[in-house]
């Protein structure tokens, strides 16, 4: 059982990491606020407020982008500042992050378009699975690529 909750973390880091890659490379270089409605993830902080009795609803999707988006933070592939839970703003690739998104490897599009802007194309189309094929073509190829695995 642990393993099925794994992969599905594993899956759903990899769709989350592509929609933010994806919108940070369409911004380049301009900074931009990362919300977690913009990744389909609704705040229920609102909810919170509003209920009487002071019940929260399901926070996972929230922890969970904040988790990804530290993770991101950590490993420099993203420079962001925190505004609140799940929101972040000044949200832009860093150098690291940029070399990574511009890697042309043939696993994952044959037409030689860069990562980023599969991730692009891909995010827009909602073509989730094939988002994540991207996002470990960008770790694996990309990071032996920039000598950092």
């Amino acid at each position: 059982m642990e393993r099925s909750v794994m992969r599905n973390n594993i899956d759903k880091f990899d769709i989350l990491i592509g929609k933010i890659l994806a919108k940070l490379y369409a911004e380049f270089p301009i900074k931009c606020e990362l919300v977690p409605e913009d990744f389909g993830i609704k705040d229920t902080r609102p909810e919170f407020l509003d209920t009487p009795d002071g019940t929260m609803g399901d926070m996972k999707e929230l922890e969970f982008l904040e988790a990804t988006v530290t993770w991101l933070m950590e490993n420099e592939i993203i420079t962001a500042k925190k505004s609140g839970f799940g929101v972040y703003y000044d949200a832009r690739l860093t150098m690291k992050g940029l070399r990574l998104l511009k890697v042309v490897p043939k696993s994952v599009d044959n037409e030689r378009k860069s990562i980023g802007e599969s991730l692009k194309e891909l995010s827009r189309a909602g073509a989730n699975e094939s988002l994540k094929i991207a996002v470990n073509a960008l770790f694996s190829y990309g990071l032996s690529r920039m000598e950092l695995a």
